[in-house]
C-alpha cells in the first residue's frame, strides 16, 4: 500500500532510454467501468514513483492502457459511456503508434483478439509421435 493506494499494476512496459512507461489494465471482462477506472486512476496516481523506485528512473512520457477482449460485448459496453471514451480516448492505433514512439502522455482502451479463443484446446506440452514398429512381429 503507497498512500493509501492498494492494489497491484498488472503489466508495466518501461523504455528506458526515452524515459516512456506505460501501464496496462488487463480486464477479461468489462463488468463495472465506474470501478475500473478508479483503479486505473489510482494506478496512475503511484506509477513514476514505483518505476522510479524499482528502476531507478522517473518516466517522463506515461501511458495507462485498459486492455480488454474485443468482443462485441465489450465494444458496446464502451461506446454506450461517452466517460470511458473522456477518461480513455485513444484507441488501438493511437496506442500502437505511442508504444512504437513514445511522446506524451496517453490513455486508452486496447483491444486485443483472444489467441486462445474460448473451447479450443490449449496444448502445454509438445505433440508425441506414435510410430508403428516397423518389422512384422509384435513388440512386448
Amino acid at each position: 500500500m503507497r498512500l493509501g493506494e492498494r492494489g497491484s499494476i498488472d503489466l508495466v512496459a518501461a523504455d528506458p532510454a526515452v524515459r516512456a512507461a506505460a501501464i496496462f489494465e488487463l480486464k477479461s471482462d468489462l463488468t463495472s467501468y465506474e470501478e475500473t477506472q478508479r483503479r486505473l486512476d489510482a494506478k496512475i496516481r503511484i506509477a513514476a514513483s514505483v518505476i522510479e523506485e524499482r528502476l531507478g528512473w522517473r518516466p517522463r512520457h506515461l501511458a495507462a492502457i485498459l486492455v480488454l477482449d474485443d468482443t462485441t460485448s465489450d465494444r458496446d459496453r464502451v461506446s454506450v459511456s461517452p466517460l470511458i471514451r473522456a477518461a480513455l480516448p485513444a484507441g488501438n492505433v493511437d496506442i500502437w503508434r505511442w508504444l512504437k514512439s513514445p511522446s506524451g502522455d496517453l490513455r486508452g482502451i486496447w483491444f486485443l483478439r483472444d489467441m486462445h479463443p474460448r473451447g479450443t484446446k490449449r496444448t502445454l506440452s509438445s505433440p508425441h509421435r506414435v510410430r508403428r514398429p516397423t518389422s512384422g512381429r509384435p513388440q512386448a
